[in-house]
């Protein structure tokens, strides 16, 4: 619990006086239904505030996704908890939703009328996964929902930032929605995403980290020949406007980019080596530094300085020279060149 308790509170520090006072209380009162698609299909949250009030004294939004017990108002009543000791209550909106799920085995939540059963097993509501009784609804539809209705400036014209948190199993979905949501650049609304203790990740490519931490090929993909599917690889589905399939397209763009310039034929076998390293540095530069599309990676970046460590510093700028520097905007998206 404390351990929970202080996820929360990071939670709402990264996050940042309200006219009605907020519903601290995990019970029915502190309660809205999300409709998808029009109804009648619907999931239940607990919120401080109401979602569809007009609220300007709110700037902030938490929302904090429970664990595999699927227990949102204990989750609800932690974020509370940490909102009230951040002194954020009058100013931020705090909400957890209930992905819950009755499958007649192992989860068997009681599920209201017209209530979504999310997948609790498989490919479950951790992952994105289909509700069994709609096939157009997954549960990254719901966080969708929720974020489109904090992101409205007729009910929230002052919101500033919009924090996704989640603790265990709330983890694994807060990971996975990072990658493959379509909303993040729609919103308007910077979104942060805190993951905690999730007992797995999803990767975007096949290579993994060892025990010391440095990623490399994964060693035992021919016994585990899974690993790279998802929910631990990349998305099973690329949406055009989910950020793990924009750079996907964007590293496409700059390979054709590359093997149809004029002299590209000429020069691939004599730089062929150098070809490698710069295509992996570019690819790594991208999916580890530059994973919310605001920026390009340089060797100069905290972040990237981990990956030119290696390699050779000659080879590095062998693979960086070999050509000229790219302009992302050449490609259609935004950032320096790389």
């Amino acid at each position: 619990m404390t351990r929970l308790l202080g996820m929360a509170a990071l939670a709402i520090a990264i996050a940042g006086s309200a006219s009605a006072a907020p519903c601290i209380a995990a019970s029915t009162n502190c309660t809205e239904w999300i409709a998808f698609q029009g109804g009648p299909a619907r999931s239940l949250l607990y919120r401080t505030y109401s979602l569809e009030s007009k609220n300007p004294a709110i700037t902030r939004a938490v929302v904090m996704v429970h664990g595999a017990g699927r227990d949102a108002d204990n989750y609800f009543r932690t974020a509370v908890a940490a909102a009230f000791l951040a002194g954020a209550l009058e100013n931020t909106v705090v909400i957890s939703p209930r992905f819950a799920s009755n499958d007649g085995r192992g989860c068997r939540d009681l599920l209201a009328a017209n209530e979504v059963s999310w997948p609790c097993n498989g490919d479950s509501w951790r992952s994105g996964g289909i509700s069994p009784g709609n096939e157009n609804l997954n549960s990254f539809a719901f966080a969708d929902e929720i974020l489109r209705k904090l992101a409205r400036k007729d009910a929230f014209p002052n919101l500033k930032a919009i924090v996704v948190a989640g603790h265990s199993a709330g983890g694994q979905f807060v990971n996975r929605y990072e990658m493959a949501n379509t909303v993040h650049d729609t919103l308007g609304v910077p979104v942060t995403y805190v993951v905690s203790n999730p007992s797995s990740y999803a990767y975007l490519d096949s290579m993994r980290p060892n025990a010391e931490t440095e990623f490399h090929a994964f060693s035992d993909a021919r016994n585990c020949t899974t690993f790279d599917a998802w929910p631990y690889g990349r998305p099973p589905i690329c949406s055009a406007r989910s950020t793990f399939c924009r750079w996907e397209d964007l590293i496409r763009r700059v390979r054709r980019w590359r093997r149809d310039r004029p002299g590209a034929r000429a020069e691939r076998r004599s730089e062929n080596t150098s070809m490698r390293i710069s295509a992996r540095i570019t690819r790594w530069s991208l999916f580890r530094c530059a994973a919310t599309m605001r920026a390009a990676c340089s060797r100069r970046t905290r972040r990237c300085r981990w990956f030119f460590r290696k390699i050779s510093k000659a080879e590095a700028l062998r693979g960086l020279k070999a050509r000229p520097p790219i302009s992302i905007s050449k490609f259609g998206l935004q950032g320096g060149g790389f």
